[in-house]
């Protein structure tokens, strides 16, 4: 059976037909010819550079006036009117001296230029696939997917040779480069409102316009392509490039966007997974995009000239599907903080060694007479190879401090702390705070706040960065098998500078959970409270001696801070405990009051009706059945009342038991109206059921059920005043029975909705209020459910009624 889901299958046959057009438009970029010199545009004119064989050298300086009589004026006209003709065909140009001359067109792109790209774009559908697979079809996954197809197609299919023949090749591959250029800025787009989480904004109506406009644009460039080579004219060239200039501002527009919103989330992301995934996307955007516009697009539009060749702009664009890659499949793949902090040293030293170099030759060559260049240049290259350790360590340093903050302002930093730690009121707050403003003052990879519990000698992780292995886990702590004696910080020799007063850790136990500093959190007479634990740096330097007093200075403060804390905790839960009794008491109170009024009731029913059966000799045969009637009824009424409170009074110590077996939930339903017709008759209700005809088992407590129904139906009795209807339906709702009682009574409103199950509680309302009732009904239902693992459903509104369906699982037969 194969392992590939049916949908990855799908799109990757749509990969499969992208791939081959990718590779046709390879193949007609190397047929594409270009002018056999290196020309300039200036005020619309050409102007002949350099030339690339010796038969144009007489040309250079010319201006071409027209080619095969169209005046073409941007480099991207000259290119569409050329890519009509192959390599080795011949123009015609008219130049400024008033001659006209026949060259023949030379390769526009060179053989290692179109490899690269074959390889490059085969790398991002090769990424493309990997994390759709990898990443499981997420949404996010799906669209970095497309964006990354598409991006591989515009530059694998760029613009080629279109006289090709047969003509539908070269138009199927130039119709899929115009889909990707213009899709690729709404998906990506789209990329940005999903990652890494969705956006909780209504982007519906965006996405449509987005895409429509994607839409329009790709119509107006398929139309322009078609029309022009049907009719290559100027006026059609000059459209074409202006259609496709269109969706350039389309795409930049879009991609400024998209890292306005990257940046955006960035800010506001509070979780530390959220913050490095995102810094793997912005550092794709700032190698790839910055490389481009600081290598490529500013040099040409400044001296038009690149600064490298395209060929390195493009592997540098490559990094893009890598990093986006990394961040939604596996962030932690690498540590992207130290991977930005070396890209900074090593971009800055190359750029101080470079202007070094330039300076040095400068100096020999205007001020060393006679001197050789190459003798120069190898001069130089001594002194920058002596200088370069030198700046290394100073540029290092610098951006750790820059960037890293590895110095501090002592008295600042433990002003900061001291009052971190005295704005907070709970130990979960004061390790959160403590971890977050110690990072930031010395930037580590770990760091963890454990609290010891006296009680059984364990140590809990209140709050960390980076220790997930010990997340949910408690550590035991055995000081008599330490190897040290705590009255120092213990840490790795090799973690702190020489002349740190610390004991010596075990090595063995540090390297294995991740710790490089451990200092013991003690209370004024030297009891253990808990640890702060740290990694190694990010700088990759060692603990000074300023950090680690600071640290030192700042756990004295937090093990005071905790005594504090606790000591509050106390305070504060004698002061509930004391206000739960009170409650209690007031419960109680309520409760024996609500008893004994709905417990008179009955009692004077029966009295009442008792009385007048003795009292008289001559009522007839069916007043007395009437009277007997409503005595057995407000006898039952009476001992459902007695039940639930014994029932609650048996939950509530834990030994209320059932007696299972199969039944049917009909059956239930049918005897119950027998033992509640008084009370409906009494009450005057109409009582409308609806029982499934395709009943199945349910494995239960016959009498709890029982008991469950009679409360509801009670319920609704109680508190339907006008519109006196019940409905009882039993159906199947998946692999449950379920029985649903509806009133149109009084209804709850959704603030008292999820209280409605606590013992004694009853609504504040007058309604309610005016009504008798203990408040346990609800609450005994709950524990019913709970025992035969079913569920409660209520949905309810005030003034409109009410509706509870009890669910059952059914017996699998």
């Amino acid at each position: 059976m194969s392992i590939v889901p049916r949908s990855i299958k799908s799109i990757l046959t749509i990969d499969v037909l992208l791939y081959i057009c990718g590779i046709l438009g390879i193949y007609l970029t190397t047929l594409k010819g270009d002018l056999p010199f290196d020309t300039q545009y200036q005020n619309s004119i050409i102007k002949i550079r350099e030339p690339l064989r010796e038969s144009t050298l007489s040309l250079v300086g010319q201006n071409i006036l027209n080619v095969d009589g169209l005046v073409l004026s941007s480099p991207e006209e000259t290119e569409t009117y050329l890519d009509s003709f192959r390599k080795g065909d011949k123009v015609l140009l008219a130049l400024s001296d008033q001659s006209k001359i026949e060259v023949e067109l030379t390769e526009y792109y060179s053989i290692p230029y179109n490899i690269l790209a074959f390889i490059i774009g085969t790398s991002f559908f090769f990424i493309s696939i990997v994390v759709l697979i990898k990443a499981q079809l997420q949404k996010p996954a799906r669209l970095f997917h497309w964006v990354c197809v598409f991006t591989a197609l515009i530059i694998m299919a760029t613009w080629g040779n279109y006289s090709f023949e047969p003509k539908v090749i070269p138009i199927i591959t130039r119709t899929v480069l115009h889909f990707a250029v213009c899709i690729v800025p709404a998906l990506f787009l789209h990329f940005t409102l999903v990652f890494p989480e969705e956006k909780k904004i209504n982007t519906k109506y965006l996405f449509h316009m987005l895409y429509s406009v994607s839409g329009v644009i790709l119509l107006f460039l398929t139309y322009r392509f078609l029309s022009l080579i049907s009719d290559v004219t100027i006026d059609n060239i000059k459209l074409y490039v202006l259609s496709y200039n269109v969706s350039r501002i389309y795409l930049i527009t879009c991609v400024i966007f998209a890292v306005g919103i990257f940046i955006h989330s960035y800010k506001t992301s509070a979780g530390q997974s959220d913050k490095k995934k995102l810094k793997w996307i912005l550092y794709g955007l700032s190698v790839g995009p910055l490389s481009f516009i600081l290598l490529w697009t500013l040099p040409i539009m400044l001296t038009d000239r690149s600064l490298v060749p395209e060929e390195i702009v493009i592997i540098l664009i490559s990094v893009i599907p890598i990093t986006f890659g990394i961040s939604i499949v596996k962030y932690h793949v690498m540590d992207i903080d130290y991977l930005i902090n070396r890209s900074v040293v090593y971009s800055l030293v190359i750029a101080a060694l470079l202007v070094s170099y330039l300076f040095i030759i400068g100096l020999l060559t205007n001020f060393a007479v006679q001197i050789d260049i190459k003798i120069s240049s190898i001069i130089s290259a001594i002194a920058i190879a002596l200088l370069f350790q030198p700046i290394k360590a100073r540029v290092q340093k610098f951006v750790d401090r820059k960037f890293f903050r590895v110095q501090y302002n002592f008295r600042e930093a433990i002003g900061k702390l001291f009052s971190e730690i005295n704005e907070s009121n709970s130990i979960q707050s004061l390790a959160e705070r403590i971890i977050k403003r110690i990072d930031e003052l010395i930037p580590v990879e770990k760091i963890g706040f454990f609290l010891l519990n006296a009680s059984n000698n364990m140590l809990k992780m209140i709050s960390h960065k980076n220790f997930n292995l010990l997340v949910d886990h408690s550590v035991k702590f055995e000081p008599d098998n330490l190897k040290t004696n705590l009255l120092l910080p213990v840490a790795l020799a090799d973690s702190v500078e020489s002349g740190v007063n610390i004991e010596n850790a075990d090595v063995n136990v540090f390297r294995r959970w991740g710790m490089n500093l451990v200092f013991p959190i003690k209370s004024s007479n030297g009891d253990i409270r808990g640890f702060l634990v740290l990694g190694s740096k990010k700088s990759g330097t060692r603990y000074t001696i300023e950090d680690v007093d600071l640290l030192n200075t700042v756990t004295s403060r937090i093990a005071s801070s905790v005594d504090r804390i606790k000591l509050q905790e106390e305070l504060i839960l004698e002061r509930v405990e004391s206000e739960r009794l009170d409650e209690l008491n007031r419960l109680k109170s309520f409760f024996i009051s609500s008893v004994s009024h709905d417990m008179k009731t009955p009692l004077t029913s029966i009295k009442m009706f008792s009385e007048l059966l003795q009292s008289s000799s001559e009522i007839k045969s069916e007043k007395s059945k009437e009277y007997l009637d409503i005595i057995e009824g407000e006898s039952s009424r009476l001992s459902r009342l007695i039940d639930n409170v014994l029932d609650f009074s048996k939950i509530e110590r834990g030994i209320k038991q059932y007696r299972f077996e199969n039944i049917k939930l009909n059956e239930i339903v049918v005897h119950t109206f027998k033992l509640m017709h008084y009370q409906f008759m009494l009450n005057k209700f109409v009582i409308e059921s609806n029982l499934s005809n395709d009943e199945k088992f349910i494995y239960a407590d016959k009498d709890a059920i029982e008991e469950a129904l009679i409360n509801l139906l009670s319920n609704s009795l109680k508190y339907s005043k006008e519109n006196k209807i019940i409905r009882v339906i039993t159906n199947i709702k998946n692999e449950f029975m379920a029985l649903t009682v509806e009133d149109k009574g009084i209804g709850i409103d959704k603030n008292n909705l999820q209280n409605i199950f606590n013992p004694f509680f009853r609504i504040g309302s007058k309604e309610v209020q005016r009504t008798g009732g203990t408040g346990l009904g609800l609450s005994i239902i709950k524990h019913i459910m709970n025992a035969h693992k079913g569920k409660i459903d209520v949905q309810s509104e005030p003034g409109k009624g009410s509706r509870f369906t009890l669910l059952f699982p059914v017996v699998r037969e």
